[in-house]
This record gives C-alpha cells, sequence and structure tokens, in this order.
C-alpha cells in the first residue's frame, strides 16, 4: 500500500507543481509503481541555462517549497545533464517529499526511459513484492533509499535474479552505491 499512497501524494505534486506544463516525463519509481519513500524523480529536455533559473524560480515561489538547488550535471557525475531538487514541506510520514528534476538532451531521456521500459516488462507480483520488501529494507534515516539505488535494484532482480537482500547489498557495493 506504501506505493498507492506515495503515488498518489506525488500526483498532488506534479499538480500542484504544474509539472506537466514543463513537459516533465515521470520516471524512476513512480514510473515503474516501484515507489517507497517520498521522492519523485522527472525528466526534462535539455534548456538553455536561462530557462532552468526561471523554473526554479517558479519552483521556488510554490507555497510547498521549503528550499530549491540547482545543480550543474558535472556535479551530480552526469555532464551531459543538469538537474533542479526541490525539497517540499509536504510529509509521508515524518519524511518530506522532494523532486528531482533531471535535464537531459531528448536521446538520453529516451534510452534511460528505454531501460525502464525493459523493467517494467519483465515485473510481475512476484518481482514487484521483492523489490518493494527489498527497497523498504534499504531506507536510510534520512527515509530515503541510498543515492541511485533504485536502478540498480531493480537491475539486480530483474536482469540476475538476485533475491536475497545480502546478494543485492553485494550488488549495489559493486555499483558504488553507498549505504548511510
Amino acid at each position: 500500500m506504501t506505493n498507492f499512497y506515495l503515488k498518489e501524494q506525488a500526483n498532488q505534486l506534479i499538480n500542484s507543481y504544474s509539472l506537466y506544463k514543463w513537459d516533465v516525463i515521470p520516471t524512476g519509481s513512480y514510473y515503474l509503481d516501484l515507489m517507497v519513500c517520498p521522492d519523485l524523480d522527472v525528466y526534462f529536455e535539455s534548456v538553455e541555462i536561462r530557462n532552468l533559473f526561471i523554473m526554479a524560480e517558479e519552483f521556488y515561489q510554490n507555497d510547498l517549497t521549503n528550499e530549491v538547488y540547482v545543480m550543474k550535471g558535472s556535479k551530480i557525475d552526469m555532464p551531459e545533464g543538469e538537474h533542479i531538487q526541490i525539497r517540499t514541506n509536504l510529509k509521508y510520514d515524518s519524511v518530506k517529499w522532494k523532486i528531482d528534476i533531471w535535464f537531459f538532451p531528448s536521446h538520453i531521456i529516451a534510452e534511460k526511459q528505454t531501460a525502464l521500459d525493459k523493467f517494467l516488462e519483465k515485473l510481475n507480483p512476484k518481482n514487484r513484492e521483492t523489490i518493494i520488501k527489498i527497497k523498504s529494507s534499504l531506507i536510510q534515516k534520512s527515509g530515503f533509499t541510498p543515492k541511485m539505488s533504485s536502478y540498480h535494484v531493480y537491475e539486480a532482480i530483474l536482469d540476475h535474479n538476485l533475491t536475497n537482500i545480502s546478494q543485492i547489498k553485494e550488488y549495489l557495493l559493486l555499483k558504488n552505491i553507498e549505504f548511510g
């Protein structure tokens, strides 16, 4: 049920921030219906830098916003992209929502979404349950899973048939995922 409630709140945020007016593409756990923490990821086609700040200013003015961060792609190990993170005052349990808006050229977005579509094709009730259980067990004190871990959890379970938490943690360590 966690995914259901998180997705419901994510939809509230999408509407509150009018994200569809910006032509964003919801991605990650929202797209796959595998949400375990209040973190919404969306893609947006690369924009001129000044437009990035126009968007950030509009997000900042939203009453739900506590903080807005604008980051260069090179700072987040994605030199071909840019990033806006919105930290909100909307809570799920005791954790405040964050929205990550990733700006990439359209061909990179297509590649990333194609990878998720391959995961989507492999999902069934049993492996969905396993993924939710594993991701839930990885939630840190911050209320979030380790940074960039979800994709690798999907990969471990759906591509490599790993289902044991210790195997998956080993796999994540091989992918340089840090646990807090």
